[in-house]
């Protein structure tokens, strides 16, 4: 009932029986500690450091298609009091920082930091509702060889108020229902080629849903939307706007089927060859046979199917995936 800790690491590895220059993998470390005070003190710390090579870019979809080794780490915090039963307010801070190892991907290095204030009234016994307020500023860190200055880059800051609905452990929903609107401001109007910055305000979102609709079925929705600037050096950006549904259905006592449906929508500011603004459509799909050998080992079977159109075919791909895994709990 005070909160829990957790440590947890995913590794992905991908070998190739030719071409084995592609081969690839990353590694990923996670820590979250939750805790709340018999006295009402609320303490949230969640750190996610990943070291990387795949190449599938990152979400600013940066090369893909290309082996880029890059670390990123994300912190995220929070430290509030509960004033009463019912009522409840949160400060947080946010840092997150991109490394890339060569220096010709100098564009993709940044710092960010946000702040935050937000109050909570609970609305029933475990829902809460919220609204608050974020001010960050994303600083690119690096001066390439064909950026000598700081003047000219990308740098920005901005502005997001953002309501929405939170439960507490042990209800049937869980997650967040978050939705808002954001300001944002570049430092620079210009590049170093004269290329105009566009300032963009707009509706966000952040929203992950779990449903326990019964004893063997699960149900999850994602709805999310931001603004991602492709790199330090250029005016370009896009706003990514995505939607997904997820399930997991026990079929016997020891065997389930999972599955679920993606889409998500990137609308550019710049042009294709053909005169047209950018926009990509991306698809995703995946369904997949769990079996618990024992309630510590399990194996299962999946197919991964994702797809990207574009009106810009050079940026057009299709992935099909088939895996077995094995599950091990100590």
């Amino acid at each position: 009932e005070r909160g829990n800790v957790s440590l947890g690491y995913q590794g992905d590895f991908a070998f190739y029986n030719t071409n084995t220059n592609n081969n690839w993998k990353n590694n990923q470390g996670l820590l979250d500690v939750n805790y709340l005070a018999p006295g009402g003190l609320i303490l949230g710390i969640n750190d996610m450091y990943a070291n990387s090579e795949d190449p599938l870019g990152n979400a600013e979809q940066y090369e893909y298609g290309r082996i880029t080794k890059r670390w990123t780490n994300d912190l995220k915090t929070k430290l509030g009091y509960n004033l009463t039963s019912n009522f409840r307010t949160i400060l947080y801070y946010n840092n997150s920082k991109q490394k890339y190892n060569d220096i010709t991907d100098y564009s993709q290095d940044y710092t960010e930091s946000e702040y935050g204030v937000g109050l909570e009234s609970r609305f029933f016994p475990k829902t809460w509702g919220f609204i608050r307020y974020h001010y960050g500023e994303r600083k690119y860190d690096t001066l390439g060889p064909t950026q000598p200055t700081d003047i000219y880059n990308s740098d920005y800051k901005w502005n997001r108020v953002s309501a929405g609905l939170t439960w507490d452990p042990g209800a049937k929903l869980s997650g967040e229902l978050n939705v808002g609107y954001q300001m944002l401001k570049y430092n620079n109007e210009y590049t170093e080629t004269a290329a105009r910055r566009e300032n963009k305000d707009t509706w966000t979102a952040a929203t992950s849903i779990n449903y326990v609709a019964t004893a063997s079925t699960d149900l999850a929705i994602n709805l999310t939307r931001a603004v991602r600037n492709s790199g330090s050096d250029n005016n370009e950006q896009f706003t990514d706007t995505g939607i997904g549904f997820n399930f997991k259905q026990k079929l016997l006592t020891k065997l389930s089927l999972t599955g679920g449906v993606t889409y998500s929508r990137n609308e550019y500011n710049t042009l294709t060859p053909a005169g047209d603004l950018r926009k990509d459509d991306n698809y995703s799909a995946n369904v997949g046979l769990k079996y618990d050998i024992q309630d510590w080992i399990g194996v299962g079977v999946g197919y991964n199917y994702s797809r990207k159109n574009s009106n810009e075919e050079s940026n057009e791909y299709v992935n099909n995936q088939f895996m077995a895994s094995l599950r091990i709990v100590y």
